[in-house]
């Protein structure tokens, strides 16, 4: 099919129409209009030049937007959700005092030296284990009759290269593993329609093939590899450490590349729809790179890069809506929630591009504009071991506090001023103050998630980079609970009630459970 491209490099400012239709857009709720306005802002005009690049002769469209995931599903991406945040409603029936283990699995361990060193196996930064319920009601007739002998399936892809498929309760291996044969450090999605497709993004190239993959797990074999080695992008590095996401009939991937694909699958095949290429016009555009996440409101996609961009797009069409400028690369997957009708981002970055200090600039901004509604600039440095650097700032995505802590947004800096640790920090969602500071051992790029007791009261969980776990009071930041029962917790957990599963550098992934 011919490939059709349509170029729009904007300079103009916004019509007294369009200025309007931003004022509609601010005023828009959820529950009266079904699709949000397709107006290129003045700051996309202004700072962004990009191409869409249509293949699929269905045009543009999405299908239903309503979210098709459901904590009754289970946690079937990073984060679980639309809106990134399926990972703070734990389950407590009273203050928790310790954690214990359940379980743990050994992974195989990949010991090839590379340019990058030894990756090994376990789990790593950003990875998150997948959770499937396989007791949700509303699974197809199709797929119950592949269900495993498990009434929850773990579902981990580890940096040796496999993704394996666990017993929930006890650990054990439930499918034959599937095997990418590169290093795996993002999270994989599981298909929320339950058609039994899983993507996976690869994170390194040890083997040529460097991109991501499709597997149908149903039939335990890859359905579909798709190279990021693309000669329409803008830098030429084809790793997938973000965790797609699906809205309507179309599945959505950011990659390394510096493009947001849009794809179908068709009678089980992909079909590309359409790719997002672009760049701001800073003055570097080499570090171009997408290994955040992207959230979803509606029909508007939100991701940052390691750039520093923060691009909210139409998902419709893939064009871009509003842009922002967050000074220095954001890896951390934006999180999004909505307050009386109105929905907003939050957005934080590391000390990379600054040098050696700077800032961590955290925001928080209107996600139908990208109107700054505040910032809090937090000090931190890197760190530099021979030809390694350990980037200081925000590397974990944020926690939205509920119930009791539903005034409260919790985010982990790591090498906060000339500390060689890191720190949790919970900050006002309306003003962006810092309500408590808690110190940790370590530095962590781990994220934090939430539990909660039958009154409402927040318990954050936590792991660093030295293998502790810690339990903290939401309200008042205290240290609960610390103990060292890992190797190294990059990986983020996925929760599930009182327990939750999470990987370390080395080889084991576990279950613990909160007591």
């Amino acid at each position: 099919m011919r490939l059709l491209i349509f170029s729009f490099v904007f300079t103009s400012l916004l019509s007294c129409n369009q200025k309007e239709d931003v004022k509609k857009v601010v005023q828009v709720k959820r529950d009266t209009v079904a699709l949000l306005p397709d107006v290129s802002l003045k700051s996309v005009t202004d700072q962004l030049t990009y191409e869409i690049k249509l293949v699929d002769s269905a045009g543009p469209g999405l299908g239903s937007i309503t979210s098709k995931y459901d904590a009754e599903k289970g946690v079937l991406g990073f984060r679980g959700a639309l809106s990134r945040d399926m990972v703070s409603e734990g389950r407590l029936n009273e203050r928790p005092k310790a954690v214990k283990m359940e379980w743990e699995f050994s992974t195989s361990y990949d010991g090839k030296k590379t340019k990058f060193g030894v990756w090994g196996g376990g789990n790593g930064w950003t990875g998150q284990p997948l959770l499937v319920n396989w007791d949700y009601k509303g699974i197809p007739a199709s797929a119950l009759a592949h269900k495993p002998k498990a009434n929850k399936e773990v579902i981990i892809s580890s940096l040796c290269g496999k993704v394996y498929f666990l017993n929930f309760e006890n650990g054990q291996p439930v499918r034959p593993s599937l095997d990418t044969y590169n290093p795996i450090k993002g999270t994989a999605m599981f298909d929320p329609d339950y058609t039994g497709h899983l993507f996976v993004g690869q994170g390194i190239n040890e083997t040529g093939e460097f991109g991501f993959r499709i597997f149908d797990v149903f039939k335990g074999k890859l359905n579909t590899f798709v190279s990021g080695i693309d000669r329409d992008a803008h830098r030429g590095w084809g790793a997938f450490d973000s965790s797609p996401i699906k809205v309507g009939n179309y599945y959505f991937w950011p990659g390394e590349n510096g493009m947001l694909y849009k794809f179908r699958m068709l009678d089980g095949k992909y079909k590309l729809h359409s790719k997002l290429v672009y760049h701001s016009k800073k003055p570097n555009k080499s570090s171009l790179g997408i290994e955040s996440s992207m959230a979803v409101y509606k029909n508007y996609g939100y991701f940052g890069d390691n750039q520093g961009n923060v691009v909210c797009v139409n998902l419709s069409n893939l064009k871009p809506i509003w842009y922002f400028d967050n000074v220095d690369d954001s890896d951390a997957t934006i999180v999004l929630e909505e307050e009386k009708g109105i929905p907003y981002v939050y957005i934080g970055c590391e000390v990379d591009k600054q040098g050696a200090t700077g800032f961590s600039f955290l925001r928080k901004l209107n996600a139908l504009t990208g109107e700054e509604v505040w910032l809090n600039k937090m000090p931190a440095h890197s760190v530099f071991a021979g030809e390694k650097t350990f980037n200081g700032g925000m590397l974990s995505t944020p926690l939205l506090g509920k119930h009791q802590a539903n005034d409260l947004l919790y985010v982990s800096i790591s090498q906060p001023g000339n500390s060689h640790s890191g720190h949790l920090i919970a900050l006002e969602k309306g003003t962006g103050k810092v309500r408590f500071t808690t110190k940790l051992n370590a530095y962590s790029w781990s994220s934090p998630v939430g539990y909660y007791t039958k009154k409402g009261e927040p318990i954050v969980l936590i792991g660093d980079v030295v293998g502790n776990i810690y339990l903290i009071d939401g309200l008042t930041g205290e240290k609960i609970f610390v103990k060292n029962l890992g190797s190294n917790f990059e990986a983020s957990p996925a929760v599930l009630d009182d327990q939750l599963i999470i990987g370390s550098r080395g080889n084991k992934i576990y279950k613990f459970k909160i007591i």
